[in-house]
């Protein structure tokens, strides 16, 4: 408290000197906000010029109180705070004696012994038989049919069978005469070696073909073949085939 007292009462010429400046500064204002108050033609610019006095009225009376203030502080209240001598200020920064004690140095206790632990040994693990890897089962996707007009689409390329099985597709085109359902034996069997499942004489668009009933071949692999005939005898070529399996 007492460095800021006397910061304040060395620098008091310097407050004093900027408290002039801002007085003179707005004792220009006021003449020329009551310049402006005498010349105004509305009531409301005179209130407002009015309400500006009034502030200029406010800073002059701080400025007043600060300039009393500092004079106060420099004049009487810096003499009754007495000064820090050289010597004073030395010994508060001085460390006191208590602070350069040496400090005491513990005496280290003698070590604990450690038990020591016997290993426990582990079980080694016993192989086990490397079992032979389950062969997988091959997705099953759309037939790859050459016309939309000719077209399966259930059951699909390596699909399982059992029981009976409803065909689905398509099965028009223009002079539509009947399509027909046939099956063989194998991935790729000729026509002459086909067995007839059913025939159809009605177009079909996107349904139901038939139902196949695999439920006396034996287990293997078959292949399913849509064939669609105008009324002329000609079909649409190549049939529309899938190849599937039977399951046991």
């Amino acid at each position: 408290m007492s460095v800021l007292i006397q910061l304040i009462a060395d620098y008091a010429p310097w407050i004093y000197a900027l408290c002039g400046v801002i007085a003179l500064w707005y004792l220009r204002e006021t003449f020329r906000v009551r310049r402006e108050r005498r010349q105004a033609m509305y009531t409301l610019e005179r209130e407002t010029a009015l309400a500006r006095l009034r502030g200029i009225f406010g800073v002059a009376f701080v400025l007043l109180a600060v300039i009393g203030v500092v004079y106060y502080i420099s004049t009487y209240l810096v003499e009754a705070v007495p000064t820090p001598t050289i010597e004073e200020e030395v010994k508060a920064l001085t460390p006191t004696s208590a602070l350069l004690l040496p400090t005491p140095t513990p005496t280290p206790l003698p070590p604990t012994p450690t038990p020591t632990v016997t290993p426990t040994p582990r079980p080694r693990p016993t192989p086990r038989p490397t079992e032979p890897p389950t062969p997988e089962t091959p997705p099953v996707q759309p037939p790859a049919c050459p016309d939309p007009r000719s077209r399966l689409t259930w059951p699909g390329v390596n699909a399982v069978l059992r029981g009976a099985v409803q065909v689905t597709g398509s099965a028009y085109r223009e002079g539509f005469e009947y399509y027909k359902l046939e099956f063989g034996v194998g991935p790729n069997p000729r026509d002459e070696d086909l067995s007839f499942i059913l025939r159809g004489d009605t177009p079909v668009y996107d349904g139901v073909l038939g139902t196949w009933d695999v439920s006396g071949l034996p287990p293997g692999v078959y292949t399913l073949q849509l064939k669609v005939v105008d009324y002329t005898g000609n079909w649409i070529a190549p049939p529309c085939r899938v190849q599937v399996t039977v399951g046991q």
